[in-house]
C-alpha cells in the first residue's frame, strides 16, 4: 500500500485545504456509482459539497472534504454538520453523502473521552434523524485516510499519486 504524508499534498491557491478538497472530488469523479448519468464539481461556495455524482432517477451522491489532519474538535464537527444539513436542506434527493477527511477513526476506549469512532456514529445518528425530518433517507459514509489511499493505491490512479504527492 502507498504511504502517504497528508501534509506533503500539493496546495492548490496556496491552500493545502483546496489541495485536498480538488484530490477527493478527482477519486469521486472515478468512482463506480451504478446508474451515475453526470458527475459534477462545485465552486466556492458550495453549498455543503464539493461535488455530485446525480445517478439516471436524478437521486444524488454528495461528497465533502475537510482538511481536518487531527481529531476532531467541536468547531470543526459544528462545520461537518453545517454542510450535512445545507446539503440536506438544498438537495430533495440527497440520498448518499461521503465525509472524507485525511484522517482515521480511531476507537481508543478511555473513561472519559468518546473516540472519534464513537462521535462519528453519534453524528450519524443525527444527520440520518435531521434528514428523516424533511423526508430524506441519507447514506452516511466516511472516506477517512485509509479509504482515500486505498483508492490512490489502484494502478489506475498511479498518476494522481505521482500529481498529489510526487510519488510513484
Amino acid at each position: 500500500m502507498t504511504i502517504i504524508n497528508w501534509h506533503n499534498i500539493r496546495p492548490i491557491h496556496n491552500s493545502l485545504n483546496d489541495g485536498f478538497e480538488e484530490l477527493v472530488c478527482q477519486l469521486a469523479a472515478r468512482e463506480v456509482v451504478a446508474n451515475q448519468s453526470y458527475f459534477q464539481r462545485i465552486g466556492k461556495p458550495d453549498g455543503g459539497k464539493e461535488c455530485f455524482w446525480e445517478l439516471a432517477d436524478g437521486s444524488l451522491h454528495m461528497w465533502q472534504a475537510k482538511y481536518f489532519t487531527a481529531t476532531l474538535n467541536a468547531s470543526q464537527w459544528k462545520q461537518i454538520t453545517e454542510s450535512v444539513k445545507s446539503a440536506i436542506d438544498y438537495h430533495p434527493k440527497l440520498t448518499a453523502y461521503y465525509v472524507c477527511l485525511p484522517i482515521d477513526r480511531a476507537d481508543g476506549k478511555t473513561k472519559d473521552t468518546k473516540s472519534l469512532l464513537a462521535k462519528w456514529n453519534e453524528k450519524v445518528i443525527e444527520w440520518q434523524a435531521y434528514a428523516a425530518s424533511k423526508g430524506l433517507k441519507v447514506m452516511f459514509s466516511f472516506w477517512g485516510s485509509s479509504e482515500l489511499i486505498s483508492r490512490l493505491s489502484k494502478r489506475e490512479n498511479e498518476g494522481l499519486t505521482y500529481f498529489w504527492f510526487n510519488k510513484e
